[in-house]
């Protein structure tokens, strides 16, 4: 029989990092596959975990494993300030509600932390986002500037013809533009569909994955504006026109998303649009319009009642049909992405190119790079540098 491995760990490290997301005793013996008495005895210096039970906790407690060897707790551990956190109707609260929500802000800053760092070991210039708008500025112009940033056109978006092909141009040249765009993985779109945070040098945005990929498309751009007047935040809410978004900065934000996605210049090209003010909307045509600027329908009609196509009574009954359509087929929707995906889909292609040319060049060991990858193991590393060198 094989002899137990012990790791020799430092006991405050393990009280620190259970309390660190207020996990209780119960839910990490739990997972751990142990007693509470047993956990407790690690935790008061009376017994020792096993290498592989001490890597369950890290797991989880997301940090990383080699913490528990510290001398003492890491002082460093942050959280991003963010001008707020909204719940369902933009409620603003001093902190988020769920724990997965603390993991992923916590998760954030480590990838922006580790990006600085592989920067300067790979003597790489940081991209500084120099980028700004005046919010006094029309929406038109603002959106027009966007669209220049990103080198969009209307025949590019005709060119798409798939939601998901015109949300990978929108990652890569958002990266292009040195924001770091991650995606969450198991946070309920309820509580977040997206988020940002500003700094100079590598600022976030976060997209809530279990949405789908056209709610994806505009929560980016509403995160862009976000950054590009400096006003991050947690943001849950995609309405223009509902009660719902009564916060100026929110209708704000997600007016220049709409502009910028579906110019009325090009939208004025279809001919039919005034057949809907007299004999109501056609879906087929509606979902035909969507299709060509990669955009869920719910963005053409608030469109259209923005450019007085449709009447306010319409947009809202036709708003409550799309938003009931989209929740049955998310129901219906069940899918698994293996490792290989999975991780590089939340950390996206500017991340891994940086962490794979770090490990490449052996300036991190395999054991850190695989830590950079929430513990991803080596043998999915040629697939995740064939997607994202490509």
């Amino acid at each position: 029989m094989a002899k137990r491995q012990i790791a020799i760990v430092t006991i405050e490290v393990l009280r620190w990092a259970r309390n660190l997301d207020k996990i209780t005793v119960e839910e990490a013996a739990k997972y751990t596959g142990v007693t509470v008495e047993r956990l407790r005895s690690w935790e008061d210096g009376k017994d020792l975990p096993t290498v592989k039970q001490t890597k369950k906790l890290a797991k989880k407690y997301r940090v990383p494993f080699v913490y528990f060897y510290l001398q003492e707790p890491p002082k460093d551990i942050k959280i991003p300030k963010s001008t707020d956190y909204r719940t369902f109707k933009n409620i603003s609260f001093e902190e988020p509600r769920s724990r997965e929500l603390l993991y992923t802000l916590r998760d954030i800053i480590d990838r922006r932390e580790v990006m600085i760092e592989l920067y300067r070991e790979l003597e790489y210039d940081t991209i500084p986002f120099d980028y700004k708008i005046d919010n006094r500025d029309s929406i038109k112009n603002i959106a027009t500037y966007i669209r220049s940033l990103i080198d969009l056109t209307y025949e590019k978006q005709i060119k798409f013809r798939d939601s998901r092909n015109a949300f990978n141009y929108y990652l890569e040249a958002f990266e292009e533009l040195g924001i770091l765009v991650f995606q969450a993985a198991n946070i309920d779109p309820r509580e977040m569909r997206g988020m940002s945070v500003y700094k100079k040098i590598f600022p976030i945005i976060i997209v809530n994955r279990k949405d789908a990929i056209n709610a994806r498309i505009f929560t980016l751009f509403h995160e862009l504006v976000h950054l590009l007047t400096k006003t991050p935040g947690i943001c849950d809410n995609m309405s223009s026109f509902t009660e719902k978004a009564n916060d100026d900065i929110e209708v704000f934000c997600n007016k220049v998303a709409a502009k910028t996605l579906v110019p009325r210049k090009n939208l004025e090209e279809y001919t039919d649009l005034d057949y809907f003010k007299d004999q109501g909307i056609e879906d087929r045509l509606i979902g035909s319009i969507a299709r060509n600027f990669a955009v869920s329908r719910a963005v053409i009609i608030g469109r259209l009642y923005e450019l007085n196509k449709i009447s306010l009574p319409i947009y809202l009954k036709k708003l409550k049909q799309y938003s009931s359509e989209y929740i049955q087929n998310k129901k219906k929707s069940k899918g698994f992405l293996p490792p290989s995906k999975d991780i590089p889909s939340q950390v996206g292609k500017l991340y891994s190119r940086t962490v794979l040319s770090a490990y490449n060049q052996e300036l991190i060991t395999p054991i850190i790079a695989s830590g950079y990858f929430s513990g991803l193991r080596l043998q999915h590393f040629p697939k995740i540098e064939g997607w994202c060198f490509q």
